[in-house]
């Protein structure tokens, strides 16, 4: 593919608009940081975050160091903890707003400039990068980078797309399950594929040996047992409904139900997944990413509120029908939960706007069945090579 010039006045601006939309949330936000404050303290405190915390850190130590910082930027510019550690997240997701211009300008596609700027002004993205302010949109944009590289020459770029790739996996587990697809789709020799997952596994798994030495139990403890919440899919829709009939606010469902739906919903999950590869050969590779998170949506039972981000930069760009229909309940599913759950994300320092409980959970029940439903739709005219248009040339 012939590569075009990029107007760097365009870049400019969807970078500022992406970047100015998302610092505004900033001048209202209450102290929410997810669980970055818990990260941030043992670290300072040169202790193993794993054998010293529990349910904190279910990651790789690839980015324990930035809840540190943040909290070093805190105590040096006494900017309070919370607004520093949003800043990682909204610069990421501006980023991916660049991007997309950047390669859809450079590889000649139509549309490049309004669909950067879409992207810029996305709800979705916003809610979780500025309000929610979750740095998962950091190996959101490496995820991203690493198949965009690709368009501009896969003998080229294939080492550093892998070692994009493998920064997106030391941030957070999840881009892993797009690293067959990768091996299986791109034109490479086999000495070749293997560099790639070399490339794209070591350094984080190098990055466990200090940990694994010093007590590999809480390294398996914490990074393993995590599976999610059930924020979104099929066990939220029945927690909403379970709640609305019991007029109770619940978080989980009776006895074992969620245990036993997060063991089911992975097995199925696992086996949708291994279709996914048996077909990969013969599509698109941004149609097989894109069905691996709808079918993570739609099957499985831990969905977090800021996994609704994985999907977005890939359905951008390749102008995928169904992402209207996605951003539309995405953004209701995300509001209402919000709203209902944890109020101060939405609003703030300011007082929340007092709805009635029972008609906030009539309406979780309906956006989550509405964007349950869309995903199973998305993931059907996937699977059927009905998705699209996709422009993309591998």
């Amino acid at each position: 593919m012939q590569n075009k010039k990029i107007d760097f006045s365009g870049i400019l601006f969807i970078f500022t608009a992406a970047l100015v939309i998302r610092l505004v949330p900033l001048f209202n936000a209450a102290a929410w940081t997810d669980l970055y404050e818990q990260q941030a303290i043992p670290i300072l405190n040169h202790l193993n975050i794993y054998s010293s915390t529990h349910m904190v850190f279910p990651y790789s130590p690839v980015s324990m160091f930035l809840p540190a910082l943040c909290a070093k930027i805190t105590i040096f510019t006494k900017i309070p903890f919370h607004i520093i550690m949003r800043f990682p997240a909204i610069l990421a997701d501006a980023f991916i707003a660049l991007a997309l211009y950047a390669v859809l300008s450079g590889t000649g596609r139509r549309g490049a400039y309004l669909i950067g700027l879409l992207y810029a002004l996305n709800p979705v993205s916003i809610l979780i990068s500025s309000f929610h302010g979750n740095i998962i949109t950091i190996p959101t944009l490496f995820s991203f980078l690493a198949y965009t590289v690709l368009l501009f020459g896969v003998e080229k770029n294939y080492r550093l797309s892998a070692l994009l790739l493998g920064l997106a996996i030391g941030f957070r587990g999840y881009p892993v399950l797009l690293l067959p697809l990768f091996l299986i789709k791109l034109k490479l020799p086999p000495a070749e594929k293997i560099k790639y997952a070399a490339y794209a596994i070591i350094p984080t798994a190098l990055s466990f040996i200090p940990f694994l030495l010093l007590d590999w139990r809480s390294v398996m403890r914490e990074v393993f047992a995590y599976s999610g919440f059930p924020d979104y899919g099929i066990a939220a829709i029945l927690r909403a409904a379970y709640s609305l009939k019991n007029h109770i606010l619940a978080y989980g469902l009776p006895g074992n139900m969620l245990a036993a739906l997060s063991g089911y919903t992975k097995i199925l999950f696992l086996a949708v997944y291994a279709a996914i590869l048996a077909a990969s050969p013969k599509r698109k590779l941004a149609s097989s990413i894109l069905a691996v998170f709808v079918a993570f949506y739609f099957i499985y039972s831990g969905i977090s509120s800021q996994y609704l981000i994985w999907v977005l930069p890939f359905a951008f760009l390749t102008r995928d029908r169904m992402l209207k229909y996605y951003m539309i309940f995405a953004t209701w599913a995300l509001v209402n939960f919000y709203w209902l759950y944890h109020p101060h994300i939405i609003f703030g320092k300011t007082a929340p706007i007092a709805l009635s409980p029972a008609g906030l959970l009539a309406g979780e029940v309906i956006s989550l069945t509405a964007l349950w439903g869309t995903c199973l739709i998305w993931l059907a005219m996937l699977l059927l090579g009905k998705g699209g248009p996709d422009e993309t040339v591998i």
